[in-house]
């Protein structure tokens, strides 16, 4: 289908950032940046970050073209390491405005004793989390205009979302917690079921499983199910970043005490969530090693999971290579069934599965009658070894499951048995196996065909980010 360029405005866009005059008297020099919009979108209130380096670490500020003259602007400046004879080198974040097809200059000035970093004006709020029924070290809230998020109390998960500017309820998800004791977390990756094919057991049924008749062989390692694990936190007036990190241990929902445990760890993970002041997405990226050899049934990563009833429908966009110039995928919209109580019978919890491409430029689940809007868009899939060999990858696709009452989710597996988890079907997996992810997170107001279509400007922003040069 052809398609013309897309040029309009971001219909969700931010505020202006609030900046102050500057007097660029008494400082020791400064460094000029160009920033250039490259591919024709008009950007509002977008991140720009950035490494730089400068003499003096005495003094930073970032300033923009005012008229005649300059202007501060809020800016983080963070991973600051100090050099040679009083030089400094780091990063930078702001919120950068331009036209399509734009450029604007920078100065960041240093060097002015006593001045500081001028670090100013955060328009979101992070702070403890009101007690809940759940206890814990790790119970935050982070809100800005465009949603509220709360996470898990015990490990710093996303456990319960809010879009601002839909129906502004609460999201959540039942695996085993009823919102008595505020549900389970909604976001569930990373993820692996390590597979003890040895462990079979055809004998008695298992109880869980109706009438299967072997025992669970696996146990579940997902990093839902941490406690406390190591946290790095950065924060200031244009992002907050929360980094969580270690061994994934197995979880006692679905682990078989009666067998002995490895000595050591399997599986590690790390999990980085980036929210920024003033826009309505997140970024999440994260990572999955094996620490030994293994066998698996699968692994997951960026599997977000709600209740059924949140959402009624689903867009998905599929990512064609090799397009001829001027083309463009088309978006695919279906009800959702579990919604409506309408299951296929021969569908047991997975809908759409091998059925569905190995990934997407987006997908979105939305709810017409109240407006609720979710989008996930993935900017980064690597697969690799430590050793550099070649990684094991068989059956990688993107998976749909619903289930009436219960949930609406989508999740990346990789290694997937397809359910059938039999020791004939397991993967061996050599120690050293890295599977990395990074998505982005939009929480919008569905309002027709139109929200739709600028799902399509998002996801242009999003794959080209403004182009940021120092000179």
């Amino acid at each position: 289908m052809r398609a013309a360029p897309i040029r309009a405005l971001l219909a969700a866009a931010a505020l202006a950032a609030p900046a102050l005059a500057f007097d660029p008297a008494g400082w020791a020099g400064y460094r000029s940046l160009t920033v250039s919009e490259p591919c024709g979108v008009a950007r509002q209130a977008e991140p720009v970050d950035v490494a730089f380096d400068v003499p003096s670490s005495a003094s930073l500020r970032l300033v923009r073209r005012a008229g005649s003259g300059w202007e501060e602007i809020p800016a983080q400046y963070y991973a600051l390491h100090s050099g040679p004879a009083g030089s400094a080198e780091g990063r930078v974040a702001f919120l950068c405005s331009l036209p399509a097809g734009g450029a604007g200059v920078y100065r960041l000035y240093y060097g002015r004793a006593g001045a500081g970093r001028g670090d100013f004006g955060p328009d979101f709020n992070f702070e403890p989390a009101p007690p809940g029924p759940i206890a814990g070290p790790m119970h935050w809230i982070v809100e800005n205009r465009f949603y509220r998020i709360e996470t898990y109390p015990k490990n710093g998960q996303i456990w319960h979302i809010w879009d601002k500017s839909g129906a502004d309820k609460m999201w959540w998800f039942k695996e085993w917690d009823g919102l008595e004791k505020g549900g389970d977390p909604v976001d569930w990756a990373p993820n692996v079921w390590v597979a003890y094919p040895d462990r079979v057991n055809p004998s008695p049924s298992n109880p869980k499983r109706g009438q299967q008749v072997f025992a669970e062989p696996f146990d579940w390692h997902y990093v839902v199910g941490w406690n406390q694990p190591r946290t790095e936190i950065i924060a200031g007036p244009v992002f907050l970043q929360i980094r969580r990190w270690g061994p994934v241990p197995p979880h006692p929902e679905h682990t078989d005490f009666s067998y002995d445990r490895p000595a050591g760890p399997l599986v590690w993970a790390s999990v980085t969530y980036r929210f920024y002041a003033g826009t309505p997405w997140y970024e999440q990226s994260s990572t999955l090693q094996t620490e030994a050899d293994m066998s698996v049934y699968f692994i997951r990563n960026s599997q977000m999971v709600f209740r059924d009833s949140f959402f009624s429908h689903l867009a998905m966009r599929p990512q064609t290579p090799n397009l001829a110039p001027g083309d463009t995928d088309e978006t695919c919209v279906v009800p959702l069934m579990a919604h409506y109580d309408r299951m296929p019978f021969f569908a047991q919890g997975h809908t759409l599965s091998n059925v569905l491409p190995s990934s997407f430029a987006y997908y979105s689940l939305f709810n017409p009658d109240d407006g609720d809007g979710y989008a996930n868009f993935q900017l980064l899939e690597r697969d690799s070894t430590l050793s550099g060999a070649p990684p094991t990858m068989l059956n990688h696709h993107m998976s749909l499951s619903e289930g009436h009452n219960w949930t609406v989710y989508f999740a990346r597996t990789f290694n997937y048995t397809n359910q059938r988890y039999n020791p004939e079907n397991v993967t061996f997996l050599p120690a050293g196996q890295r599977f990395e992810d990074r998505n982005i997170h939009l929480l919008y107001h569905y309002q027709g065909a139109d929200s739709l279509r600028r799902l399509e400007t998002w996801n242009a922003v999003f794959r080209h980010p403004l182009n940021a040069q120092w000179r």
